[in-house]
């Protein structure tokens, strides 16, 4: 075998080092990058949580002589109903609502309303009143507590049952419902702002509802910890007397449940319903059973003139001579301005206040009772009218559905449109309602003081 010589001349050595500075120069560009590697992470799936309120229910009931029942459940989204009858003084029962969290923690509110209460005629020697409803459910003593219960209840249910943890709150079922009407937002730990109420040595150890915000969640079922069940100990006292005979109610209760993530415990599931309609709400709502009302403001583009051309009236009946207070106003046509209706159930004064303009009047029964409405006539006009704000006994209350409400027409005839409120007052209640409102005159618009108005009545 040959040997290959194998000759290096100048030239092949300063291209073979050139050869290796060029690959030299590519490895140096490829390290100057961030090292790189790829891993696959194929058919990942994010699942939302879950937040699903069931509530367990326990019901007992003592009604001496004519015996003792029970009865439980779970409500899961479905309207549950129960019924008494027979409710004499001296019957009493509890009810245990327990939640249940599926399966995150949540703030957790109580709601309720009463719905019916009837007086189904006088059995004698019933006195008599003028309202024409029954008077049981201001004869119901209840406490509403923080309760847990035995695990072992089986198929019965009794107050052995029961270990009280905290009274929240005393006084008549009606009372109860009306607080429950505008949300009361419950505590997870089973506490309130009044729990150091002993250290006043006055024995009241009741705990109290924590405004919305301060409140503590209800656990979920992923929690090891358990939520604490409501209970309402009910008892028509013994020293109730004829004025309940024959009366029947009827009401509702709700537990909401909200997520706490992102969340501060002050939003208000419990609020008010309001709706629109189409011409006066006294009437296509039936106020009062008959579409009459109990009392009203009113507000309509007079001439300012002279007395009966008046622009502001509050009373019982405004526009009926006599039975209100009156007062002038100047309107302009387009501004928004606005208004107030205030009424104080010590002194039954109705007091209304519009574009800084007040006039009260002490009205007669039946005080308001039941639902409200604001809503605007328009002739060759445009009506506005908006609720910004409603106190009930001074608590600020919130409104579920529209807050406005629009009455125009340009042509013949006339529009009337209103929004009701569907409070549950019962003639013993303060309220304040406020707003803005609007009134804007076409150019054909003809004048005439009943053409355009804005009012606001009660049941």
């Amino acid at each position: 075998m040959s040997k290959k010589q194998i000759e290096l001349t100048r030239r092949r050595v300063l291209g073979g080092l050139g050869t290796i500075g060029v690959a030299g120069a590519a490895a140096g560009l490829g390290t100057s990058a961030y090292l790189s590697d790829t891993e696959s992470f194929e058919d990942n799936v994010m699942t939302a949580g879950e937040l699903d309120l069931l509530v367990d229910y326990y019901s007992y009931w003592n009604q001496g002589s004519a015996g003792t029942g029970e009865v439980s459940g779970t409500a899961d989204g479905e309207a549950v109903s129960s019924e008494l009858g027979d409710v004499k003084p001296g019957d009493s029962g509890i009810v245990a609502f327990c939640p249940r969290i599926e399966t995150n923690p949540a703030y957790l509110w109580l709601c309720g309303e009463l719905t019916d209460s009837s007086e189904n005629g006088y059995t004698e020697p019933e006195p008599e009143d003028d309202n024409g409803e029954g008077e049981l459910e201001e004869n119901i003593e209840v406490d509403v507590k923080y309760c847990e219960l035995d695990d072992d209840i089986g198929d019965d249910f009794d107050p052995d049952d029961v270990d009280e943890v905290a009274t929240i709150w005393s006084g008549t079922l009606a009372e109860f419902l009306a607080m429950a009407q505008t949300g009361l937002p419950l505590d997870g730990d089973a506490d309130g702002p009044d729990d150091d109420n002993d250290d006043n040595n006055d024995n009241d150890d009741t705990v109290g509802f924590y405004e919305p915000g301060e409140q503590e969640c209800f656990v979920g079922t992923d929690s090891d910890e358990e939520n604490y069940c409501i209970c309402l100990d009910w008892e028509v006292p013994t020293s109730v007397g004829n004025e309940i005979q024959g009366d029947s109610l009827e009401f509702d209760v709700q537990f909401y449940a909200q997520q706490c993530r992102h969340n501060d415990g002050t939003d208000n599931p419990c609020g008010i319903t309001t709706e629109t309609g189409d011409d006066f709400a006294k009437q296509t709502q039936e106020f009062n059973g008959d579409g009459t009302s109990s009392a009203g403001a009113r507000a309509r583009y007079g001439n300012n003139g002279s007395s009966g051309a008046w622009e502001l009236a509050v009373g019982d009946e405004p526009g009926v001579s006599g039975e209100f207070a009156q007062e002038n106003h100047v309107w302009t046509s387009g501004d928004t301005v606005d208004y107030s209706v205030e009424y104080d159930e010590s002194s039954d004064e109705l007091t209304f206040t519009f574009d800084g303009t007040t006039i009260s009047d002490t009205i007669d029964d039946p005080q308001p009772d039941g639902r409200m409405a604001i809503q605007g006539k328009a002739d060759e006009a445009n009506v506005e009218a908006s609720i910004d704000s409603l106190s009930i006994d001074g608590d600020s209350v919130s409104l579920s559905g529209p807050t406005s409400v629009t009455a125009t027409n340009d042509g013949d005839g006339r529009q009337v449109r209103h929004l009701v409120v569907n409070t549950a007052l019962d003639g013993s209640t303060s309220f304040e309602l406020s707003g803005e409102a609007t009134v804007t005159l076409q150019d054909d618009y003809a004048g005439g003081q009943e053409g355009v108005a804005f009012d606001v009545v009660f049941e």
